[in-house]
């Protein structure tokens, strides 16, 4: 479950039209690197936000159906506001099928099997112990077709990096070998987790985590 200080957070005005602005910016280019690895022709972005990943995925000739679910009705509504204003210009170049709906990952429910699940950046810091982490993974496997890929992104919490680095490196070392070590804890970590949700590793680095159903 999602903690109530992340909705009221995420439904300020500041927040909400900071969220508007990023549609424009796209995919970052560490998150473009996963492309290549996944199969985009059916995907699930949680966590979709006013739309920034669901819409720079939608340019992929692959792509035929796009779901975008998140908790916040109001980033909902802008995504869908985007969205009319995209078809009504003929900006969607390859016209994929594009949905938006509110909703929690654990509580969406579609007789859609996807090919890709798309976790979006930070997205299960909101998410609050490692019980609650394996239900992510479980539920994202019970959408996904065989040998659909999960697509996540290690999550940098700013406490969370601050007090790994002051504990391992004594505040003395430099910020990016820090950096290296929290990301590498991360990822194992997030890999345990998956694999008590029968989600084996496809591709692992330092920019993106993909996991895989098995068949």
């Amino acid at each position: 479950m999602f903690s109530n200080s992340s909705e009221e957070i995420y439904s300020e005005p500041q927040v909400l039209d900071f969220y508007t602005k990023l549609v424009a910016v796209g995919l970052y280019p560490f998150e473009q690197k996963a492309l290549p690895s996944i199969d985009l022709q059916s995907t699930l972005v949680v966590g979709c936000g006013a739309g920034r990943e669901t819409f720079a995925l939608a340019q992929s000739p692959n792509c035929y159906l796009l779901c975008g679910i998140d908790i916040n009705s109001q980033m909902v509504q802008r995504a869908k506001g985007f969205l009319n204003q995209k078809k009504s210009n003929n900006s969607l170049i390859y016209s994929p099928q594009i949905e938006f709906s509110q909703s929690d990952l654990l509580s969406y429910s579609s007789e859609k099997d996807f090919s890709t699940i798309w976790l979006t950046l930070g997205l299960t810091g909101h998410y609050l112990d490692q019980k609650q982490r394996v239900s992510i993974f479980q539920k994202s496997a019970s959408l996904l077709r065989e040998k659909g890929f999960i697509v996540y992104f290690p999550d940098i919490d700013e406490k969370k990096f601050g007090l790994q680095k002051r504990v391992n490196f004594g505040g003395q070392q430099d910020l990016h070998q820090a950096y290296d070590f929290y990301i590498y804890k991360n990822t194992k970590e997030v890999i345990e987790t998956a694999q008590k949700a029968d989600l084996s590793p496809f591709s692992v680095n330092k920019d993106a985590i993909i996991l895989q159903k098995a068949c």
